[in-house]
């Protein structure tokens, strides 16, 4: 870290920490909990209207239609777990056996994973924005 920085960015006391930590959950639950409790509220509706299947867990209802939660878990179901567990066992595998070579090796495998998951185009988009983020990076960077 910069020297002349260090001041700035000082680390908050455990206490706001912990508050902010606590403000940020508990406002996500008490979304979750309100919007679990319209659905209650409407199900007879939704059921009739979007013809509600059996959710992945016991007692919730999701809607066959709905083509974002159907792609997302059908992506991750198919690609996102075993690009997780490969880059969890490449990285645990390089590091017992060559330490020195965990980093190229993590590189090389998650290009070749988001290649095999997005495609080349999809990586060639990637590599562009992260270019160009890096750039103004280094350009708003103060010396």
């Amino acid at each position: 870290m910069i020297p002349a920085l260090k001041s700035l960015s000082s680390p908050l006391p455990w206490t706001e920490l912990l508050l902010c930590w606590l403000l940020s959950v508990g406002s996500h639950l008490y979304s979750f909990y309100q919007l679990h409790k319209f659905s209650k509220e409407h199900e007879v509706g939704f059921e009739r209207h979007f013809h509600l299947e059996k959710g992945i867990f016991k007692g919730f209802k999701r809607d066959p239609s709905d083509f974002e939660w159907s792609f997302w878990n059908d992506w991750a179901k198919r690609s996102l777990l075993w690009t997780l567990i490969g880059h969890g066992l490449i990285s645990r595998l390089t590091s017992i056996f060559y330490p020195k070579l965990r980093v190229p090796a993590l590189t090389l495998y998650g290009f070749s994973a988001a290649s095999f998951v997005l495609g080349i185009k999809g990586v060639s988009v990637l590599l562009v924005h992260l270019g160009v983020s890096f750039s103004v990076a280094l350009l708003r960077k103060p010396t």
